[in-house]
């Protein structure tokens, strides 16, 4: 059974890419904008109503994506030398939703077929300010303290 990799071709939601690569990772590694998408998690359900990416080279083989939606805010660092997915922020607009279980899955999916070794997050609690509970979502994905997932499960 084929499993669904993205609902970026499902969506009514058409994403707006802004790149700015002036260090040409994705044209150096092969990749596009759409593979960035998808390695931040892409579209997690046809409901999603916009998605907005951004795509900032930082070094030669680094790129900080930022995908904003009605959904979800999320930042990643992806380094392709190293193929290592930094998950540096991701807020889910509605919880419970398994919009976020949906985009990590996704996400691994993705970062296993582009030959991928780890991905790494730190999650947080509450921190007084904001309402934060990534220390039990990542947890019951299968984190536990000190771990990273690599894109071949977890190690």
């Amino acid at each position: 059974m084929a499993v669904l990799l993205n609902d970026i071709g499902n969506s009514d939601s058409i994403p707006g890419y802004e790149v700015k690569d002036s260090h040409r990772v994705l044209q150096r590694y092969g990749f596009t904008k759409e593979d960035v998408l998808q390695l931040c998690g892409g579209i997690p359900t046809e409901e999603q109503m916009f998605t907005n990416v951004s795509i900032t080279s930082s070094t030669e083989h680094t790129v900080v994506a930022s995908v904003d939606s009605n959904l979800y805010s999320a930042v990643r660092t992806i380094n392709f030398q190293s193929k290592v997915i930094y998950n540096d922020y991701i807020r889910v607009f509605s919880p419970g939703q398994h919009v976020g279980t949906t985009l990590f899955l996704r996400q691994v999916l993705s970062a296993r077929r582009h030959g991928f070794i780890k991905l790494k997050a730190t999650a947080i609690d509450y921190d007084g300010s904001e309402r934060a509970d990534g220390y039990y979502r990542w947890a019951r994905l299968g984190y536990q303290i000190g771990m990273i997932v690599s894109a071949c499960g977890i190690c």
